[in-house]
């Protein structure tokens, strides 16, 4: 898209910003709509239902679960999801000025949107846990909230929360400066990585921080922004890179020295879900189909997420397949009670939130659009 389109239409109160990031209008924005992205959504959150599954050693041999879980690993696509849309959002509020970014009304509306929600599944497992036995001190329920909750994939929790302070940057540093945006994105990535190992942080700690995953996010976000400087090679490039990588880490014995932590997510092994992002993206793409049901689905992803989470820290999942002893069919069973399980939260949250929201001025007119 050319970057000389027309002026973008600012918020009462911002101050002009001669920015190189390409302008859009309202209807430029419209026809960014890809829905096919929920539908991707929604498998991906699929995928993070079935990786959570207790399999057996055995099972994960036999199934070759070692390959095809780093394949279907969700949260590099996730991440890079994220900066993509986070990039479509800043692009049709034409929110260009740190001013926009940190108002109060985009900050609380994003806050309220992931804590609400969150805060709901939380109560419940800290009273599901007391019913259970499995009760814990205040102090450890306090850590829990701020470690995102019980359950397999609580960190996402924190880390969407400190990406709605760190994503005004990265679009910013990809804004202005394109390529060597990324560049920079990649740099900030690899020192904080080559810190972490240096200073020997916490496996805890680093796994509920999203500098992890800055240069994937900012990768999303570039995709979006300037995507004609991008092709199919050199998608393709990245995610030849990310699976050797990959394939490295998994089948070599090869002890990384930097990403020594959850290597099968880093910066570089991510890079293998970036052709799939670019394909899914893709004007040209004729591959796309339409179905309801699942777009409606994917809109709620948040809500599945937090439910599978629920799900799974009950132990409900080893009942059922203590009852059906069949895998594939308790898997089956585990999907459809995360995925109607989360459609359910999501129709008696969402208005809870909207009410939430309605309490503050800045938010009264935000409504479900969000």
């Amino acid at each position: 898209m050319s970057s000389n389109g027309p002026s973008i239409r600012r918020e009462s109160g911002e101050k002009s910003y001669n920015s190189s990031a390409p302008k859009y209008t309202s209807s430029d924005i419209g026809r960014q709509r890809n829905s096919f992205l929920d539908i991707v959504k929604l498998t991906t959150a699929v995928f993070v239902v079935i990786s959570h599954f207790s399999w057996t050693e055995m099972q994960k041999l036999s199934w070759w679960f070692p390959l095809w879980d780093d394949f279907v690993m969700c949260v590099p696509m996730f991440m890079l999801i994220t900066g993509y849309v986070n990039a479509v959002s800043f692009s049709r509020r034409f929110v260009v000025t740190f001013y926009g970014f940190y108002s109060a009304k985009n900050i609380l509306n994003k806050i309220i949107t992931f804590t609400v929600p969150f805060l709901f599944v939380f109560i419940v497992s800290v009273i599901g846990r007391m019913i259970l036995g499995k009760g814990d001190g205040f102090g450890a329920i306090v850590q829990a909230f701020f470690w995102g909750g019980y359950g397999p994939g609580a960190y996402y929790i924190p880390c969407l929360i400190q990406l709605i302070f760190i994503f005004p940057v990265i679009y910013r540093i990809i804004a202005d400066k394109k390529e060597n945006g990324l560049v920079i994105c990649f740099f900030i990535n690899l020192v904080f990585e080559v810190a972490k190992t240096v200073y020997d942080m916490n496996a805890d700690c680093y796994r509920l921080l999203v500098f992890r995953y800055f240069f994937i996010v900012a990768l999303g976000c570039y995709t979006f922004l300037y995507r004609e400087k991008l092709s199919y090679k050199k998608a393709l490039l990245c995610g030849a890179v990310g699976t050797c990588y990959l394939l490295l880490n998994r089948y070599t014995g090869y002890r990384p020295i930097v990403f020594t932590y959850w290597n099968s997510t880093c910066m570089v092994s991510a890079l293998f879900a970036f052709p799939f992002l670019y394909w899914v993206t893709a004007p040209s793409n004729k591959v796309r189909f339409k179905c309801g049901w699942m777009e409606y689905a994917g809109k709620r992803s948040y809500y599945i997420f937090l439910v599978q989470m629920l799900f799974y820290s009950s132990d409900i999942d080893k009942t059922i397949l203590s009852v059906v002893k069949y895998p594939i069919i308790a898997i089956v069973i585990n999907i459809a009670v995360c995925v109607l399980g989360g459609l359910a939260f999501s129709m008696i949250c969402a208005p809870v939130v909207d009410r939430v929201k309605s309490f503050l001025p800045c938010l009264r007119s935000q409504g479900r659009k969000n």
